[in-house]
């Protein structure tokens, strides 16, 4: 991320650590801001989708938000340049860096897919991020070559119940 200015790394964080959309975080201003409860309020970024109450934020993401937007006027963007800016400087900084086949979005997949790994319902990670249908949803999971490493070592042992079994983790080497 060094090598994108302090306006894009700010606005790539925020897709890492909310997993928001593009469009979201670039319409957020100060009025979006809770300093109170260290929330953004999502009424006017999501209405379109009934969205009506506050999302509370990640430390760093309130970090980023809360020095954003003090001492900026109400309806001021906190990321002044398009989502199509922040896209084009990120695959900039991917190709100076070598790397290949990352896009911004697979940062929004990252924040998904470890929120699955922590344990936490489907419901609750679609409902933060924004997503309207489970579809739209689990296009955002993508498991690791560690999930996928753990699935292949997992064996299932039998319980009482023959169509049902739980899967016991045994050590994969490779």
């Amino acid at each position: 991320l060094k090598e994108l200015s302090v306006d894009e790394r700010d606005f790539t964080e925020m897709i890492r650590e909310m997993g928001f959309r593009l469009k979201d975080i670039a319409a957020i201003t100060p009025a979006d801001v809770i300093f109170e409860s260290r929330a953004i309020d999502m009424r006017r970024i999501r209405s379109k989708r009934g969205h009506k109450r506050p999302l509370p934020l990640s430390p760093r993401a309130w970090s980023i938000l809360s020095r954003r937007a003090r001492g900026k006027g109400k309806t001021a963007r906190l990321f002044p340049f398009t989502r199509s800016h922040v896209r084009h400087a990120f695959q900039r900084a991917c190709a100076r860096l070598g790397i290949r086949d990352l896009w911004l979005y697979d940062l929004k997949s990252t924040f998904v897919t470890e929120k699955f790994r922590e344990g936490w319902p489907e419901k609750i990670i679609q409902e933060f991020t924004g997503n309207k249908t489970p579809g739209t949803f689990r296009r955002y999971q993508r498991p690791t070559d560690d999930d996928l490493r753990r699935f292949i070592g997992a064996k299932r042992r039998r319980s009482g119940n023959k169509r049902r079994g739980r899967l016991q983790e045994t050590p994969v080497t490779y």
